[in-house]
């Protein structure tokens, strides 16, 4: 996980970024875009690690030992947002840089580096709106996965699960989607609100995915479900009255950890309890002869040695009396 401290690291996380946000319509070059989101979203993946936290302590180091320093993760942040918002890029890439945000979205420090991303750069997720309004299709399934993608990561932004402190307002998120407070007031009326919203000079692009899903939804049922969040999007941008908290300060992470002090620190095996500490005895890899399986072999060479017996003195008898019968000749 950690980058090298020299410039030659440095360079090279550069290097993949221009690649990565460079637009071009060649196949080789946006399967390297593909190659290089596989390896971004590596690098901002926590349960990637040398060393693994077991306590709440712990998981702010896990933190510190398997995520890019903060320069870096911003620099990687920054080139997820150029991408998702340039119109241009294939469905290919935005789609990994969205949920590479919500990968970053499961932590306070993630939420931290992704609203200050968004504060730093002049773009938002607004161009993104605009393309899946015109391209969205039932059997288009790019823009499918690209529009749940986006609903799920707001839905991750704005509210607060268990073991995460911070989150994203709601005139934050308006602000993101360049959605007007005034655009609309919801009376637990979807049909009507979206009607109101129709009739402005300038339909924000969510209104127009809620009429374009809508005629599709009789024709294909898999989209209810992304039809209900996008609904229940709608109705929070609507909503007055509501927390406006925002994240403003950054988590305290600690220092990392040399990586050679993580390797000899890394988890090397785990003793597991009932079934599996058989396996960790010399009898389950080697075990003795049952007393059963002795007796079996036992009369098996006994009998065997019987009959062998046996037969000689068969063979001697019959040898003697042809003897007596040469000698009577």
């Amino acid at each position: 996980k950690e980058l090298v401290d020299n410039d030659k690291g440095k360079k090279l996380l550069s290097y993949l970024i221009d690649i990565f946000i460079y637009l071009s319509s060649n196949k080789s070059h946006q399967l390297s875009q593909q190659q290089i989101a596989t390896t971004f979203q590596s690098l901002c993946d926590d349960s990637i690690s040398l060393i693994q936290g077991q306590s709440e302590s712990g998981n702010i180091q896990s933190l510190a030992n398997c995520l890019p320093e903060q320069a870096q993760l911003l620099q990687i942040c920054s080139s997820l947002l150029k991408n998702i918002s340039n119109n241009k890029q294939p469905y290919a890439t935005v789609l990994p840089a969205l949920r590479i945000f919500m990968t970053l979205s499961e932590h306070d420090y993630g939420i931290f580096c992704i609203k200050k991303t968004l504060d730093n750069e002049q773009t938002n997720f607004l161009p993104l709106l605009e393309r899946l309004a015109d391209e969205f299709c039932a059997r288009n399934s790019d823009c499918i996965c690209t529009f749940n993608a986006f609903l799920q990561l707001i839905e991750n932004l704005r509210q607060r699960p268990e073991g995460r402190i911070n989150k994203f307002g709601v005139d934050f998120i308006r602000e993101k989607v360049t959605w007007k407070s005034n655009d609309g007031i919801f009376n637990d009326n979807y049909d009507d609100l979206i009607a109101s919203l129709s009739k402005t000079d300038e339909q924000h692009p969510l209104s127009k995915l809620y009429n374009v899903i809508q005629k599709f939804i009789d024709e294909d049922d898999s989209l209810t479900r992304m039809f209900d969040s996008l609904k229940d999007l709608i109705a929070y941008l609507c909503k007055d009255n509501q927390d406006d908290y925002t994240v403003t300060s950054q988590p305290v992470v600690s220092a990392m950890l040399p990586i050679d002090v993580q390797f000899e620190r890394r988890q090397v095996y785990i003793i597991c309890k009932e079934d599996f500490e058989e396996r960790l005895t010399a009898q389950y890899w080697f075990p003795s002869l049952h007393v059963d399986d002795f007796l079996i072999v036992q009369q098996k060479s006994t009998s065997s040695v019987s009959s062998s017996n046996g037969g000689a003195l068969r063979s001697k008898l019959s040898s003697m009396s042809n003897k007596k019968l040469i000698k009577k000749r």
